[in-house]
């Protein structure tokens, strides 16, 4: 399979001739977003997705277990109260077996959010994690991890590989952190980010962790 990634939370992954994008996002954001056609969509906050520019084959948005061109899907979102006292939800979080290789995408899920659907993961051999903290869209405020917390969660979770999402990049218009602090605490502050990531599942490593920066493309 490859993994490509656009920035903040989207990320396309590719596998034969099946190709999945999770979280397109409007180019207000300051960085160019994909396009064109696509077999699965996957959405983990309608409010924060834009896909006018993609031609999609099937959309997931939502909680539920999915089965599409050999492709197994576990969506599992979480849910806030709003100012009525009703349950609202905020995000979902996606579990893709691609190849035969678990990808857990976790979305702007919180810490505590993280904790309470552990046991809804499985094992995780590729772990999405978002590391640039609390950020601000117009007047909507998403609180996503930071670093710290991150850390945390990667190691609550234990997956081969960590690919960090949701950091500031060039022409990137939020306000969140960049990607040293979390790098340094996971003991890889010297790594150079990398355009894709080509793997298979005999790639994972068996003993340790890999820490994947990527770059845009």
């Amino acid at each position: 399979m490859q993994i490509t990634w656009y920035g903040q939370s989207c990320f396309k992954i590719v596998s034969g001739q099946t190709s999945i994008i999770i979280d397109p996002f409007d180019k207000a954001l300051g960085i160019t977003p994909p396009r064109g056609k696509v077999d699965i969509l996957l959405i983990s906050d309608s409010s924060l997705s834009d896909y006018s520019q993609i031609d999609a084959g099937f959309v997931v948005s939502g909680a539920g277990e999915y089965e599409i061109g050999g492709i197994h899907i576990n969506g599992v979102s979480s849910f806030k109260k709003d100012e009525k006292g009703d349950p609202k939800k905020q995000t979902t979080m996606y579990v893709v077996v691609v190849e035969g290789v678990r990808i857990c995408h976790l979305s702007d899920f919180d810490y505590n959010q993280v904790t309470e659907v552990l046991d809804k993961m499985g094992q995780v051999d590729i772990l999405m994690v978002p590391i640039g903290g609390k950020y601000k869209i117009g007047s909507a405020e998403f609180d996503s991890l930071d670093s710290e917390r991150a850390v945390n969660v990667v190691s609550e979770i234990d997956p081969r590989v960590v690919v960090p999402m949701n950091f500031k990049v060039p022409k990137l218009k939020l306000d969140i952190d960049g990607s040293d602090k979390f790098m340094k605490a996971m003991g890889v502050a010297d790594v150079s980010a990398v355009e894709k990531i080509t793997l298979k599942k005999r790639d994972l490593p068996q003993e340790g962790r890999d820490v994947v920066l990527m770059k845009l493309p």
